[in-house]
């Protein structure tokens, strides 16, 4: 029997923002020893430059949100994952059309009680409804050759970021934390006996992953393959499955999966955005929203300074600290 290949893309959102929240995302491909290639095995999916309506479009997030209609892009292909993570007979029988399940995406994948202080009675949860448009149909990451079968969000609000940034010093260190976590829901999800790929951008411009991946598979060996200005490649085998994980300059922009991790973390970082900002604009008239970059969140936060003493918020609950 043919060992079974797993090919995972890690990605993340909101690294260098003062407000919002931190976003990783993994996503997960079962196929062959043959690497998924998203853009060449799917002829519906498209990167920016070629997209066109009737298919998907997967590619760097940035890429993607430079457009006038990036987030229905994102909302689309969103979409499309969430029903590629359908058991086949439950897809069979799906019109596609209907709420998300977020619990297949992991424990709080909004940050738990730090999104729920932005929120006010009455507001609807954030709940999901398919928005593939028609043209697109129920086209799926799903092909002959591999299909996607997992999906892991990990969500680090402010609050919590600072905490860990107090803990370890550096944000560089605070993103590795997620992408442990991530890591070790890979680890259980994936049945024994199986290779599993992981590609995942540099983190912090760092070469050297070592004791990071130390963390992820303690009393393990980790055997470096490629430390190079471009690569830095490892493998593991933990007795149960053998993992080869490489963290690669700009990997969004040459595999398919990191491309969609990219934008499914973004996706969620925006929406924590949009209410976020509405509780803000409901008590500052005329204010404009924030995406959470360093300059014009200095702006915003001049802009709600009253509000932040009159509610009484900690600042460390919005401000994240570097």
């Amino acid at each position: 029997m043919p060992v079974p290949h797993y090919w995972a893309g890690i990605d993340e959102a909101g690294y260098g923002p003062n407000l919002g929240p931190l976003v990783v995302t993994a996503v997960v491909a079962r196929g062959s020893s043959r690497r998924p290639d998203m853009w060449g095995d799917l002829p519906y999916v498209r990167r920016v430059g070629d997209f066109q309506a009737e298919g998907l479009c997967v590619d760097d997030s940035k890429r993607v949100m430079s457009r006038h209609d990036g987030l229905a892009i994102f909302h689309s292909a969103f979409s499309a994952l969430a029903d590629s993570l359908l058991p086949v007979d439950e897809a069979a029988g799906s019109r596609g059309r209907g709420r998300i399940d977020w619990n297949r995406f992991g424990p709080e994948v909004w940050g738990g009680e730090e999104l729920a202080r932005w929120s006010e009675p009455g507001d609807a949860g954030l709940t999901w409804i398919d928005a593939r448009p028609k043209s697109i149909g129920r086209k799926r990451f799903v092909c002959r050759r591999w299909r996607v079968a997992g999906a892991r969000i990990a969500l680090i609000g402010p609050e919590r970021f600072n905490r860990l940034l107090k803990e370890t010093g550096n944000k560089s260190e605070v993103n590795g934390l997620a992408f442990l976590e991530l890591i070790a829901w890979l680890k259980s999800a994936v049945p024994p006996g199986a290779v599993v790929h992981v590609t995942t951008d540099r983190h912090g411009g760092r070469h050297f992953y070592g004791p990071l991946l130390s963390l992820a598979f303690p009393g393990r060996w980790i055997e470096k393959i490629d430390e190079t200005a471009q690569t830095s490649r490892y493998r593991i085998d933990d007795s149960r499955n053998v993992y080869d994980i490489a963290f690669v300059v700009k990997a969004d922009d040459s595999d398919g999966l990191v491309a969609l991790a990219s934008m499914v973390a973004k996706l969620l970082r925006e929406r924590w955005m949009e209410r976020f900002n509405a509780w803000f604009a409901r008590r500052v008239p005329d204010l404009r929203p924030t995406a959470g970059y360093p300059v014009d969140a200095k702006r915003f936060l001049e802009d709600v300074r009253h509000v932040i003493r009159s509610e009484r918020i900690e600042i460390d609950s919005i401000w994240r600290r570097k």
